[in-house]
């Protein structure tokens, strides 16, 4: 049994299904809503099998835009004695996303999914607690233009996110991915079109835009973003142990590892982590908890915790025994 509740109980309602030895949780507010609550959850000694859905970005009303769809990652998760987690939903709202924000009426954008995260603290400062993710999925960028295409989230890389023109105002355009050490490259900008590059942790904006255009997918590191109109780049993803992750220095800074090591600072690491794109097929949660193939995350984003053990497994040995179950629930995940 996981004890689990609402970390902020008046910012949402609980939206958790629970299956046997499965609890998936969902995102607990309105997307109107510019604050959300993250999940506080109490694991015992154990091993866990964790996984995160990245949410799908927003199209504005321009016809054929298309967003970007939602990365999975997932990993085994040994838990020695206790262990206090914060998981934090992404969906197609501000929050985990950027800034607590209040549109004017007459706002224009495309916004990028917001993130799926595990924490071992809760977020405080917005942008330095972000050092404190351990297992970080995200997400997509939105689309404000015709036929315009937002990045796919997830992977060491975000997808690009792409901006055809069809005005002889602008020119076509590429927001960058996130990557493991920095944010999206910038779209180059063009008249009143303006890339902005993506950041640690945040969606890159123009908070004065009266049209903020194609917002970049918050990340590890978020994509670029186009002020006005096009397509955001999506994020990069975080799990610590994951070969080719680069994790931060310290609590204290943003800085990546001078070694270029995975492991978050913390300690804390996965065994037999897995990462996949958005525009690839992944295993997709639904209301009944079981498992369904398809390509990309369509829907919010959501983090499921199965028990796999309730015995400690502090050799790798045995965290290799489990993967007779790994195979059985993940086959395209561990085949990759």
């Amino acid at each position: 049994m996981i004890n689990y509740r609402l970390s902020k109980a008046l910012k949402g309602i609980d939206n958790v299904t629970v299956i046997n030895n499965q609890y998936t949780f969902g995102y607990p507010c309105s997307d109107s809503l510019e604050e959300c609550t993250p999940y506080t959850v109490n694991l015992m000694g154990g091993t866990y099998l964790i996984e995160a859905w990245g949410s799908a970005g927003q199209a504005h009303v321009a016809q054929n835009a298309i967003p970007g769809l939602g990365g999975y990652s997932s990993g085994v998760l040994v838990v020695k004695n206790s262990l206090t987690l914060y998981l934090y939903i992404g969906s197609i709202s501000f929050f985990n996303s950027m800034f607590i924000y209040v549109p004017s009426s007459g706002y224009f954008f495309g916004i990028g999914g917001g993130s799926s995260d595990v924490l071992i603290k809760l977020l405080i400062d917005l942008i330095l607690s972000h050092s404190a993710r351990v297992f970080w999925l995200r997400v997509v960028g939105g689309s404000e233009w015709a036929n315009s295409k937002g990045g796919h989230g997830g992977g060491l890389e975000g997808g690009k996110g792409y901006s055809p023109c069809w005005e002889a105002s602008c020119q076509d355009s590429i927001s960058g991915g996130g990557i493991q050490t920095s944010g999206g490259k910038a779209a180059q900008s063009y008249n009143e079109m303006i890339g902005i590059k993506g950041l640690f942790g945040m969606s890159p904006v123009n908070y004065n835009s009266a049209d903020m255009g194609g917002i970049g997918g918050n990340g590890y590191y978020s994509g670029g973003s186009i002020e006005v109109a096009g397509a955001g780049g999506g994020g990069s993803s975080f799990i610590s142990g994951y070969e080719g992750c680069v994790a931060l220095n310290s609590s204290l800074n943003e800085n990546p590892s001078p070694t270029n090591s995975s492991i978050h600072y913390s300690g804390i690491k996965f065994f037999n982590p897995t990462m996949i794109q958005g525009n690839n097929e992944m295993p997709l949660f639904i209301n009944s908890g079981t498992i369904n193939c398809g390509i990309g995350n369509k829907n919010r984003g959501a983090i499921r915790i199965t028990i796999i053990s309730g015995k400690k497994c502090t050799e790798n040995l045995r965290c290799q025994n489990y993967l007779s179950f790994l195979l059985i629930t993940l086959p395209n995940v561990i085949d990759s």
